[in-house]
C-alpha cells in the first residue's frame, strides 16, 4: 500500500503541472480583457483616464505569457496566489473565506445523491421488473434529464409568485445557526445532487443485478439466510466499487453546477466568485480558484482509490 501511494503521489506532480498550464492559459483566450473593465470604471488611482499601455504595465500584463505564467507559479509555490486585478483583495483570503460554502454545498449534494440513489437502486434490483422498479427507474431518468439550473429557476420564481416565499438572500454560517444553515442549503443541494442521484441509482441497480446472479449469492440463498443479510452484507459491498468511483466523477460536475446555483440562491461560495471574476476578466481569482478545485478533485480521487481495498478485501495494492 505504501509503495502504491508513493507512486500515485508522484504521478500527481505532472498532473498538477498540466493543470496549472490549462488553468492559466484557458482564460486568456476568452474575448475581452480586464483592461476593458478597468477603462470603463473609476477604481481609485487607475481608471478610464489612464493610458492602456500604462495600465497593462502596472498590472504586469505587458510581459510575455510565459513570464506571467512563471511569476504566478513562483508565487503559488510560496503560498501566494496573487491579488485581484480589480482591487487589493488577496486571492488566498478569498478562497479561504468562500471554500467552506462550496464544500458544504457539495457534501450535502453528494450525501443526498447517495442516500437517495443507493436504496432506490437496491430496491429496483431486488424487485426487478416490478411496479416499484419501473417507478424508480423513471424517477432516475427524470433526475438525469432535467437540467438543475432550470429547476433552480423554477424554485426561485414560482414560490415567490404563488406563496410569497423566496430563498434567504443573507448567508447564515453553520457556526452561527446550524439549523437555519442546513435549511438554507438543503434546497440548492438537492437540486445540485439531483443528476448524481439518478446516475447513482442506475449504477447501483445495474451492479446489484450483476452481483445477485453470482454463485455465492445463490449459495447464500440456499443456506436460508434472510433477504436483508444476503442483499446488504453479501451483495451490496461487492457492488459498491463502481458507485464509490462515481463520487470522484461527481465533484467536477457539482462544482460546475454550483456556479449557477450559488448565483440563484445568493450563496457566497467559490462558484459565485468564479462567475463574477470571469465577467470582470480578473485572472488571478479565476486561476487561483480553478487550481484549488482541480487539486481537490485530484486528491479526492486518490483517496477514493485507497478505499477500494477496504470495500473489497480481494483488492491489494503493491
Amino acid at each position: 500500500m505504501g509503495a502504491y501511494l508513493v507512486r500515485r503521489l508522484l504521478l500527481v506532480i505532472p498532473a498538477i503541472v498540466l493543470i496549472t498550464m490549462a488553468v492559466f492559459l484557458a482564460q486568456r483566450f476568452i474575448p475581452g480583457s480586464v483592461i476593458d473593465t478597468l477603462a470603463s470604471q473609476s477604481l481609485g488611482t487607475i481608471g478610464s483616464g489612464v493610458d492602456r499601455a500604462e495600465l497593462e504595465h502596472r498590472l504586469g500584463l505587458d510581459a510575455p505569457m510565459y513570464v506571467q505564467y512563471f511569476r504566478w507559479v513562483g508565487g503559488m509555490l510560496h503560498g501566494d496566489l496573487g491579488t485581484s486585478l480589480l482591487g487589493s483583495l488577496n486571492v488566498t483570503d478569498i478562497i479561504t473565506r468562500r471554500f467552506p460554502v462550496t464544500f458544504e454545498l457539495g457534501i450535502l449534494a453528494i450525501l443526498i445523491s447517495l442516500i437517495g440513489g443507493i436504496p432506490i437502486g437496491i430496491y429496483s434490483a431486488v424487485r426487478q421488473n416490478s411496479m416499484g422498479d419501473y417507478i424508480g427507474r423513471t424517477f432516475a431518468i427524470i433526475c438525469i434529464a432535467i437540467p438543475g439550473f432550470w429547476v433552480g429557476l423554477l424554485v426561485v420564481i414560482y414560490p415567490a409568485i404563488w406563496w410569497n416565499w423566496s430563498p434567504s438572500i443573507e448567508y447564515i454560517p453553520i457556526t452561527k445557526n446550524f439549523g437555519q444553515n442546513i435549511i438554507q442549503f438543503i434546497i440548492p443541494a438537492a437540486i445540485l445532487g439531483m443528476s448524481s442521484l439518478g446516475v447513482t441509482m442506475r449504477m447501483t441497480r445495474t451492479m446489484m443485478l450483476e452481483v445477485l446472479k453470482q454463485d455465492y449469492i445463490r449459495t447464500a440463498w440456499a443456506k436460508g439466510l434472510k433477504e436483508r443479510v444476503v442483499v446488504i452484507r453479501h451483495g451490496l459491498r461487492n457492488a459498491l466499487i463502481p458507485v464509490v468511483t462515481l463520487i470522484g466523477l461527481y465533484i467536477p460536475v457539482i462544482v460546475g453546477g454550483s456556479v449557477i446555483l450559488e448565483q440563484l440562491f445568493t450563496l457566497p461560495g467559490l462558484g459565485r466568485s468564479v462567475f463574477e471574476a470571469l465577467n470582470a476578466r480578473d485572472y488571478p481569482i479565476v486561476s487561483g480558484i480553478n487550481l484549488v478545485i482541480a487539486l481537490f478533485v485530484v486528491l479526492t480521487n486518490l483517496v477514493i482509490d485507497m478505499t477500494y481495498s477496504y470495500i473489497d478485501p480481494r483488492i491489494r495494492y503493491k
